[in-house]
């Protein structure tokens, strides 16, 4: 009986613990939606499918004739549309509703926005910056391959 009893009080702290959760994600997942609205989500999604088709194309001349068809296979598996619930549970697994907040707080102010329209340029200028810097030090790497002068 006591058994039965504390199975019980387990199913029930645990069928507590689902409908918050629950009454959580329903506060969240709006949360979410409206910071990727504010962050331009569904144009970076975009960018970064068109960009992964742009590289696989010139890593396989055979597709030069069918970029658009390439292009279209690179939305339709990485497009917003395919991975915006995938992304929202993604968010909600690592932010709390109140971080949800303050984020959205943060790109609507001066900086946010400045960050959201310049973060992109400062990613592109970085990894310039670094392939530079790697370009210079491989001499140094090669002295480290055998037979490599």
């Amino acid at each position: 009986m006591k058994a039965k009893t504390a199975l019980l009080i387990t199913m029930m702290a645990f069928g507590s613990f689902a409908v918050k959760a629950q009454q959580d994600t329903t506060k969240l997942y709006p949360k979410i939606e409206q910071l990727f609205t504010i962050i331009n989500m569904e144009q970076s999604c975009t960018q970064a499918a068109n960009a992964t088709a742009d590289q696989t194309i010139a890593n396989a001349p055979q597709l030069a004739g069918k970029k658009d068809e390439a292009r279209a296979f690179f939305l339709k598996q990485m497009g917003y549309a395919s991975r915006k619930n995938d992304l929202i549970r993604m968010y909600a697994k690592h932010y709390t509703t109140e971080e949800i907040e303050m984020l959205i707080a943060f790109y609507q102010s001066s900086a946010g926005k400045k960050f959201i329209a310049t973060s992109a340029q400062i990613q592109f200028e970085t990894a310039e910056l670094m392939r530079e810097k790697l370009q210079e030090g491989a001499g140094e790497l090669n002295k480290l391959l055998p037979g490599v002068q």
